[in-house]
């Protein structure tokens, strides 16, 4: 679902007439006219997308990761989504079925093993009349771990991302991923 608001042109904009514009005694084709009020119409949708756009690029969502060394060549990822005021996103658990679940992928350096990631911030779980179903929702923060182990290597960087659909009451963005990388080491 998408903001409205972001889609469409207000329904006070109209494409100007460029009539009064020529100078007396000139005359060009009706192409030209509707090619120029093609390209004018152009320009106020794009001039009206770009708060939009601006704000987009003001992500409501922010990932950030730290690597914990523990012993004997073990470790923990922590990979925490800051969720900036009205907007939430789905666990890493939510059901098929319903909205599109947070998604984790780490591209993994040879030597290093990842487990597979928990949820350390439980999701809020509640009916949605939309989906007609139980979604699990983050507000605010979601942290999630994987236990890191070395098995070759005593260091590494690990490159990912989160990819995550931010939504408010009535819209949602769509999906993206928000990258993330950090120095791991065995000790």
């Amino acid at each position: 679902m998408h903001d409205a608001a972001w889609l469409s042109v207000p329904p006070t904009c109209s494409v100007p007439r460029f009539a009064a514009a020529r100078p007396a005694g000139t005359t060009h084709s009706p192409k030209l006219s509707l090619t120029l009020g093609l390209v004018l119409a152009a320009l106020l949708v794009t001039s009206n997308l770009a708060p939009a756009q601006a704000a987009d690029s003001r992500a409501p969502l922010s990932v950030s990761a730290t690597f914990q060394p523990g012993e004997n060549g073990r470790g923990v990822l922590t990979v925490t989504m800051d969720i900036h005021r009205i907007w939430h996103i789905y666990s890493i658990t939510q059901p098929q079925g319903g909205p599109l679940p947070t998604t984790i992928s780490v591209a993994v350096p040879p030597g290093v093993k990842i487990g597979p990631f928990t949820a350390q911030t439980k999701p809020e779980v509640h009916f949605d009349n939309i989906f007609e179903m139980n979604v699990e929702v983050h507000h605010a923060k979601a942290v999630w771990t994987a236990p890191v182990t070395f098995t070759d290597t005593q260091a590494a960087k690990l490159t990912g991302a989160v990819t995550a659909q931010a939504c408010k009451v009535g819209a949602c963005l769509p999906p993206r991923q928000y990258p993330f990388a950090v120095e791991i080491s065995a000790k």
